[in-house]
Protein backbone atom coordinates (compact mmCIF):
# COMPACT_ATOMS: atom_id res chain seq x y z
CA UNK A 1 0.00 0.00 0.00
CA UNK A 2 1.39 3.24 -0.66
CA UNK A 3 1.46 6.63 2.01
CA UNK A 4 -0.05 9.28 0.32
CA UNK A 5 2.72 12.14 0.50
CA UNK A 6 -0.70 14.49 2.03
CA UNK A 7 1.32 17.72 1.62
CA UNK A 8 2.21 17.22 -2.26
CA UNK A 9 -1.05 16.59 -3.22
CA UNK A 10 -2.42 19.95 -1.11
CA UNK A 11 -0.37 22.15 -1.71
CA UNK A 12 -1.39 20.94 -5.69
CA UNK A 13 -4.74 20.97 -4.45
CA UNK A 14 -4.80 24.50 -2.91
CA UNK A 15 -2.96 25.92 -6.31
CA UNK A 16 -5.74 24.77 -8.47
CA UNK A 17 -8.41 25.62 -6.20
CA UNK A 18 -7.26 29.45 -6.52
CA UNK A 19 -6.06 28.97 -10.53
CA UNK A 20 -2.76 29.88 -9.63
CA UNK A 21 -0.18 29.10 -12.17
CA UNK A 22 3.02 27.53 -10.44
CA UNK A 23 4.74 30.92 -10.70
CA UNK A 24 2.27 33.18 -9.21
CA UNK A 25 1.38 30.29 -6.19
CA UNK A 26 5.35 30.31 -5.53
CA UNK A 27 5.52 34.03 -5.46
CA UNK A 28 2.79 33.56 -2.73
CA UNK A 29 4.91 30.67 -0.70
CA UNK A 30 7.54 33.20 -1.09
CA UNK A 31 9.21 30.35 -2.88
CA UNK A 32 11.06 29.84 -6.93
CA UNK A 33 8.98 28.11 -8.97
CA UNK A 34 11.06 25.15 -9.04
CA UNK A 35 11.05 25.19 -5.39
CA UNK A 36 7.22 25.11 -6.08
CA UNK A 37 7.68 22.17 -8.20
CA UNK A 38 9.63 19.61 -6.64
CA UNK A 39 7.06 19.97 -3.59
CA UNK A 40 4.38 19.17 -6.01
CA UNK A 41 5.92 16.80 -8.26
CA UNK A 42 8.13 15.12 -6.29
CA UNK A 43 6.80 15.52 -2.99
CA UNK A 44 9.76 16.82 -1.34
CA UNK A 45 8.97 18.74 2.04
CA UNK A 46 9.06 22.45 1.82
CA UNK A 47 10.54 24.27 5.03
CA UNK A 48 8.54 24.63 7.75
CA UNK A 49 8.56 28.41 7.11
CA UNK A 50 6.70 27.98 3.91
CA UNK A 51 4.47 25.15 5.57
CA UNK A 52 3.49 28.45 8.09
CA UNK A 53 2.45 30.68 4.99
CA UNK A 54 0.34 28.13 3.72
CA UNK A 55 -1.45 27.80 6.17
CA UNK A 56 -1.62 31.42 6.83
CA UNK A 57 -3.14 32.09 3.00
CA UNK A 58 -5.29 28.93 2.79
CA UNK A 59 -6.61 29.30 6.70
CA UNK A 60 -5.97 25.07 6.93
CA UNK A 61 -3.90 23.85 10.06
CA UNK A 62 -0.16 22.84 9.60
CA UNK A 63 -1.58 19.73 11.15
CA UNK A 64 -4.20 19.30 8.59
CA UNK A 65 -1.98 20.14 5.80
CA UNK A 66 0.75 17.28 6.61
CA UNK A 67 -2.33 14.72 7.93
CA UNK A 68 -5.16 14.84 5.92
CA UNK A 69 -6.49 15.26 2.01
CA UNK A 70 -7.51 19.24 1.75
CA UNK A 71 -11.49 19.07 0.36
CA UNK A 72 -13.38 22.42 -1.73
CA UNK A 73 -15.57 22.34 1.38
CA UNK A 74 -12.63 22.87 3.58
CA UNK A 75 -11.43 25.71 1.65
CA UNK A 76 -14.84 27.17 1.21
CA UNK A 77 -15.01 27.07 4.69
CA UNK A 78 -11.92 29.20 5.35
CA UNK A 79 -13.21 32.04 3.25
CA UNK A 80 -14.68 33.21 6.09
CA UNK A 81 -12.07 33.07 8.57
CA UNK A 82 -11.02 36.00 10.47
CA UNK A 83 -7.45 36.79 9.36
CA UNK A 84 -4.69 38.14 12.00
CA UNK A 85 -3.88 40.57 9.93
CA UNK A 86 -4.95 42.90 6.33
CA UNK A 87 -2.45 41.14 4.27
CA UNK A 88 -3.33 37.55 5.54
CA UNK A 89 -6.50 38.54 4.83
CA UNK A 90 -5.75 39.59 0.98
CA UNK A 91 -3.84 36.90 0.17
CA UNK A 92 -6.31 34.80 1.42
CA UNK A 93 -8.97 36.08 -1.18
CA UNK A 94 -6.78 36.09 -3.84
CA UNK A 95 -6.48 32.27 -3.00
CA UNK A 96 -10.02 31.88 -1.72
CA UNK A 97 -11.99 33.85 -4.80
CA UNK A 98 -14.20 31.81 -7.05
CA UNK A 99 -12.01 30.23 -9.80
CA UNK A 100 -13.80 32.29 -12.33
CA UNK A 101 -11.79 35.19 -12.23
CA UNK A 102 -7.90 34.98 -13.19
CA UNK A 103 -4.92 36.93 -11.72
CA UNK A 104 -1.74 37.69 -12.33
CA UNK A 105 0.91 37.47 -9.03
CA UNK A 106 3.82 38.03 -11.34
CA UNK A 107 2.01 41.57 -12.61
CA UNK A 108 1.81 42.34 -8.79
CA UNK A 109 4.73 41.26 -7.84
CA UNK A 110 6.35 43.20 -10.32
CA UNK A 111 4.62 46.45 -9.63
CA UNK A 112 6.13 45.70 -6.35
CA UNK A 113 9.46 45.25 -7.28
CA UNK A 114 9.49 48.67 -8.96
CA UNK A 115 7.93 50.43 -6.06
CA UNK A 116 10.48 48.68 -3.98
CA UNK A 117 13.19 50.42 -6.26
CA UNK A 118 11.79 53.39 -5.77
CA UNK A 119 12.00 53.46 -1.46
CA UNK A 120 15.57 52.37 -2.39
CA UNK A 121 16.06 55.47 -4.40
CA UNK A 122 14.48 57.80 -2.22
CA UNK A 123 16.35 56.07 0.92
CA UNK A 124 19.49 56.81 -1.03
CA UNK A 125 18.66 60.26 -1.53
CA UNK A 126 17.71 60.91 2.02
CA UNK A 127 21.01 59.53 3.01
CA UNK A 128 22.73 61.46 0.91
CA UNK A 129 21.05 64.73 1.96
CA UNK A 130 21.46 63.29 5.60
CA UNK A 131 25.25 63.28 4.66
CA UNK A 132 25.57 66.50 3.47
CA UNK A 133 23.61 68.33 6.41
CA UNK A 134 26.59 66.34 8.64
CA UNK A 135 29.74 67.82 6.39
CA UNK A 136 27.75 71.31 6.39
CA UNK A 137 27.34 71.23 10.00
CA UNK A 138 31.23 69.98 10.71
CA UNK A 139 32.33 72.75 8.42
CA UNK A 140 30.35 75.66 10.25
CA UNK A 141 31.38 73.69 13.44
CA UNK A 142 34.99 74.29 12.51
CA UNK A 143 34.54 77.60 11.02
CA UNK A 144 33.02 78.66 14.12
CA UNK A 145 36.40 77.48 16.26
Amino acid sequence: MTEINYIKENIRFIRQYASLSQADFAALLKVTTPQLWTFEKRGTPPKRVVLERLSKISGISIDKLESEIITTQMLDDCKKKNYETKEDADIANLILQDSGESISLSQIAQELNILAELIKKIDSKNNYVKILEKKSKFRDDNIQN
